[in-house]
């Protein structure tokens, strides 16, 4: 792994560690079940939220969608929902296609 891609991974794991979980209750990294970082910058997040009806977990998906594109170094973020009845639509609602 090269030193670019070794600090693209530190900020965007401290960017999680600071995300707060709308619910509160356990840290919002605890929700992160996997995190693939490609060599250009392709982030892919697989994520459950911790209230599979809740409108305001999908808000809130969407906001660290946001966080995580203003991250220098990042240039795509995909976030993959597990947990949630019918995930794809979520996924839909969250991952806008260009």
């Amino acid at each position: 792994m090269s030193a670019r891609q070794r600090a693209l991974q530190q900020r965007l794991a401290k960017r999680l560690r600071a995300w707060q979980d709308p619910h509160g209750g356990a840290p919002f990294v605890e929700r992160v079940e996997q995190i693939d970082l490609g060599e250009e910058g392709q982030c892919r997040l697989t994520v459950r939220p911790s209230r599979p009806h809740c409108p305001c977990c999908l808000y809130d998906l969407e906001a660290l969608r946001d966080a995580l594109l203003s991250i220098r170094g990042v240039q795509s973020v995909e976030l993959r929902v597990t947990g949630v009845p019918e995930p794809a639509l979520w996924e839909r609602a969250l991952n806008p296609t260009a």
